[in-house]
C-alpha cells in the first residue's frame, strides 16, 4: 500500500511539474537559449528567471514568474511529501 501512496504521490506531483518544465523549457528555446530537455540544472533556471524579469509586458512577466515559482513550490512539496509518506 504504501508503493500506491507513493506513485499516486508522483503522480500529482510530478505531472504538474514535467508540464511547467516543458513550458520553462520551450520558452528558453524559443528566447534562443541552449536546453537540455533530460537533465535538470540550476542553470536553466537561472536562465528562466533572467529572462523573466528582462520582460517587458506585465502580464506575460507575471505568467513567467508563476511558472517559475510553482516549479519551486512543486520541488518542496515533493520533497516534503516523500518524507511523510
Amino acid at each position: 500500500m504504501d508503493e500506491l501512496r507513493f506513485f499516486i504521490w508522483l503522480i500529482i506531483v510530478g505531472l504538474p511539474g514535467l508540464i511547467l518544465w516543458l513550458i520553462m523549457l520551450s520558452i528558453l528555446s524559443h528566447k534562443g537559449i541552449n536546453v537540455n530537455y533530460f537533465i535538470v540544472s540550476i542553470t536553466d533556471y537561472k536562465s528562466f528567471l533572467k529572462v523573466t524579469k528582462e520582460e517587458t509586458s506585465k502580464r506575460y512577466k507575471s505568467k513567467l514568474f508563476f511558472i517559475f515559482w510553482a516549479q519551486i513550490a512543486l520541488i518542496v512539496i515533493y520533497i516534503v511529501g516523500v518524507i511523510i509518506l
